[in-house]
């Protein structure tokens, strides 16, 4: 088994972005890239915006090759509900919008999942 973190806090962004490779599956966990809010009324620096977008960059990669995406949350950090390209042709595990979660969440929520039923792409809510 294959374990690649692709963006962590580590690597200088927000995210757990992860890569699981077995000998017959591909997974990719949350594929989802931020950078921290202003600090000290400072907006992020350009180090931090490039760094962004380079592990964006890895994401959308890694998550090319995978066959299963894995969406545990939905912080931005954790997917990235601007870009549903990266969903077509996968088979999309989500955690359910509406039990268990903050009820500040659920308008996004249900964005997000009108937007996989609309480009039908096939998903599981668990």
């Amino acid at each position: 088994m294959k374990i690649l973190p692709i963006a962590f806090d580590s690597l200088g962004v927000r995210s757990m972005a992860t890569y699981v490779e077995t000998d017959d599956i591909r997974i990719f966990i949350d594929p989802g890239v931020s950078i921290a809010p202003d600090r000290y009324s400072l907006p992020p620096h350009r180090i931090e915006l490039d760094r962004h977008q380079e592990m964006w960059k890895a994401i959308k990669h890694w998550v090319n090759v995978s066959d299963i995406i894995i969406i545990t949350h939905y912080h931005y950090d954790h997917h990235n509900p601007d870009e549903q390209g990266i969903y077509d042709a996968k088979d999309v595990f989500l955690k359910h919008p509406r039990e268990f979660i903050n009820q500040s969440r659920r308008p996004i929520n249900n964005y997000f999942i009108w937007s996989f039923i609309n480009n039908k792409v096939h998903c599981v809510v668990t």
